[in-house]
Parts: structure tokens; sequence; C-alpha cells
């Protein structure tokens, strides 16, 4: 019924027609698309009946062990024919032959119909977010860098902080890059403690918060705040130091995937951040995990 292969330059006048109709154009596919065209380790999917481009998605590897699938999208002049179950299976055939244990994905509250098709598919929930955001101006310039925040460059102490704290729990051990999502592991956090993105506060010689800034290559100008976790007034610090490196990196925007924590949420209101939904105390944004293997 559909015909699928790789997504070419080529394509991308198509691929963004698609892409135009979603979300009001604020699709992000804009932002990606040489990049996924680029990744060979990965597939960027094209769909096609009858010889016509009716719709897109991505397979992203993470690991040997994990798959990723996002920016499943079809032409508004085609919905309703099994498009973005038959391209989500498609996908799922690959990780399973590529030995994958688990292959994931997020869907935002609202599309009820990619729930309802990741759940027929044996897909679980496995993560529950809410997205929040704030646009940097030039009165940004007013927050000084903390003298108390430091990168933590300490890969075991960076893991211990991240584990035994609420928000690992209450995350299920999510890191989150903009939309997407990987779990935790002492590898990850090592090449993040390498890439100098994780934060801490030094208060009397110890560290007892945590934050991991990560860009999203989703958004243009966007700076993630992947995981935070400590005290209010902690966590507090480390959202205007994130702030302040929105400004400082040339960005405009800071964004964040906050799971269900109260404190995390009050701090995020108390520092001006605006929600994708108006019941943001409430999970908008839904982590599927899908057991390939045992």
């Amino acid at each position: 019924m559909f015909r699928f292969r790789r997504v070419t330059q080529h394509d991308k006048e198509r691929v963004l027609e698609i892409s135009s109709k979603i979300w009001e154009g604020h699709d992000f596919i804009q932002y990606i698309f040489d990049d996924w065209v680029e990744d060979t380790e990965g597939e960027f999917t094209l769909g096609e009946k009858g010889g016509a481009v009716i719709g897109f998605a991505k397979y992203t590897k993470h690991s040997d062990e994990r798959a990723w699938l996002e920016g499943i999208r079809t032409d508004e002049n085609f919905g309703n024919q099994g498009f973005g179950k038959a391209i989500t299976q498609y996908h799922i055939s690959r990780a399973k032959a590529e030995g994958a244990e688990t292959v994931g994905l997020s869907i935002f509250e609202d599309c009820k119909e990619s729930m309802k098709i990741a759940e027929s598919l044996g897909f679980k929930k496995d993560g529950y977010f809410t997205f929040g955001y704030k646009d940097i101006d030039e009165t940004a310039k007013q927050l000084s860098e903390s003298k108390t925040v430091i990168n933590i460059m300490s890969t075991a102490t960076a893991w211990d902080i991240i584990t035994r704290g609420n928000t690992y729990y209450m995350s299920n051990g999510y890191i989150s890059y903009g939309w997407t999502f990987r779990k935790a592991s002492y590898e990850l956090i090592e090449r993040l403690v390498k890439d100098k993105c994780v934060f801490g506060v030094l208060r009397d010689g110890k560290i007892s918060s945590v934050m991991i800034l990560t860009e999203n290559s989703h958004k243009n100008g966007s700076l993630n705040i992947g995981f935070i976790d400590g005290d209010m007034a902690s966590m507090k610090e480390l959202v205007n130091f994130a702030e302040a490196q929105t400004l400082k990196s040339g960005m405009t925007c800071c964004e964040i995937m906050a799971p269900m924590d109260e404190r995390l949420i009050n701090v995020l209101e108390l520092s001006n951040f605006q929600f994708l939904s108006k019941r943001y105390k409430e999970a908008n944004v839904l982590v599927y995990n899908m057991k390939l293997l045992g």
C-alpha cells in the first residue's frame, strides 16, 4: 500500500510543504531537515502512495540497545489512510532487525490519534512531562552569572547527585533534548560532563544540586534544560544561570521538559516561564516505550 525510501535533498521542498501545515506553520522540521538527511546510522524515511509523497518520519539510533522514533507527519490530504501506523511499524521492524532492545517516542497530549496508534502497537507510557519555555531578550543581561554555579567535572559526583534525587524518580530516569528523550546512563553522563553540560550549585564546599543543559536541535536559538534537581532555592539559581547562558550563547529561548514535580513547576512559575498547555500542572508530553526483546 505504501512505499518507503530514504529522504534525499531533492525531497526537501515537498517535505517542507507538508511540514508547513503542521502546528500552524511552527513545525521544527525546517530546522533539522539537513541533519536528518545526513544521519546514515538512522533513517529519515519518506512514504509514497501511487507515486505521490504523502508523509515522512525519522528513525534514530540512540545506542545499540535503543532506537527513537519522531517527526511522523502526513499530508493532510492523505489523512485516515493508516500511514502513521504503517511507517511506525516499518521503523519498529528495522529496530528489531538491528537488535535494539527498546524503542521510544514522545507525544503531545492533544495528538490523540498518535497516542491511539502507539498504544495499539504495544507502546507503554513511560514518562510524564510538562513543556515550559521562556523567550530571553536583552533585559536578561541583568542576570549575572552566579559565582556559586560551577561545572561539575566528576562523572561519579554528577551520577550520584542525579540518581539519588527526586527528579530522577519523577522523570523515570529520562534526560530531555527538546522533544527527544534519552535514558540516563553512566556513559551518557560521562559524555555530558566531558562536554561541560553539567552544572551544580556549590555551597560550603559541597555540591547538592544539578542541572544539565542540552542544545535543542529541533529549534533554532534554543537552549534546553534537560535535567534539574535540588532544593527550590538552588533550582531557581540554576534556572537563572540557564537564562544567562542562553543569552551568552546568542540564543533567544530557554526550554524545559519538566517532570511533574510541584517544586520545580513553582520555580518555573517564579521565573516567568510559559507553558505549552493551560493545564501545565498536568502532564502534557508523554514518553512512550516499547520493549522489543524478552
